[in-house]
């Protein structure tokens, strides 16, 4: 029941962010950052404390890039494939 309930809510939160960013902006919120990315918005929020991912903050909020975050997600593909051989 649990799992159901957090699909629906993991489901309503991405249509949401992609309605809310019909209106193309530069960056994005860290929620919708972890949306984008698949991630909890505490796994997100540890790798940003750790500066492991990139972001920018204004005014003390953190904001993210899609382009940042795509080249980043690549980034890690690379390093993990090379864990693999």
């Amino acid at each position: 029941m649990n799992e159901q309930i957090f699909e629906y809510i993991r489901q309503e939160v991405a249509r949401q962010v992609a309605e809310a960013t019909k209106v193309k902006r530069a960056t994005m919120s860290a929620e919708e950052a972890a949306v984008y990315i698949g991630v909890s918005i505490d796994s997100l929020m540890l790798d940003v404390h750790a500066k492991k991912v990139p972001f920018v903050m204004v005014r003390r909020r953190y904001l993210f890039t899609q382009s940042g975050l795509d080249e980043w997600m690549s980034e890690q593909a690379r390093i993990n494939s090379g864990r693999a051989s």
